[in-house]
């Protein structure tokens, strides 16, 4: 095979891979990060269903989309573009692309079971340790910064 029939060979592997793309709409979770932001968050973390999402910088040619990294091993798992689509990579674990769903679905739900299988705040990643805290999945603060 042509360097040029590779070229070609792997751009149409990505645009059929794109194409294939789940959609997610995250427009709850845009909201949640849009809160966090407004209340003084520099660089928001949301951590639920072992997914650890984020923002791309506001300058960046990503701008506008939410990183998706696996909250255990810190690996980057793909992105969720402005259109809702998830660009997974290709070494992602199927895995990832349900617990987004999940996520979509009911992002508070997904914060406070995070917190109580890990007894971490999905939002700051501090230990829990206020009993209420504890009882809720989530600190007080990060309760009131995200919207919840």
């Amino acid at each position: 095979m042509t360097p040029e029939q590779e070229d070609a060979a792997n751009k149409a592997a990505n645009k059929a891979a794109k194409a294939a793309a789940p959609s997610v709409d995250l427009t709850r979770v845009h909201a949640m990060f849009a809160k966090a932001m407004a209340s003084g968050h520099k660089r928001p973390v949301y951590r639920a269903a072992g997914l650890a999402l984020s923002l791309a910088p506001p300058s960046g040619r990503n701008a506008g989309s939410i990183y998706v990294k696996d909250d255990e091993t810190g690996d980057y798992l793909g992105k969720v573009t402005e259109d809702l689509r998830f660009n997974p990579l290709r070494t992602a674990p199927e895995w990832a692309a349900e617990a987004l769903s999940r996520i979509a679905r009911d992002p508070s739900t997904a914060a406070v079971e995070y917190g109580r299988e890990t007894g971490r705040c999905s939002c700051c990643g501090r230990e829990l340790t206020n009993p209420e805290s504890i009882a809720l999945g989530i600190g007080p603060i990060c309760k009131d910064r995200w919207g919840f």
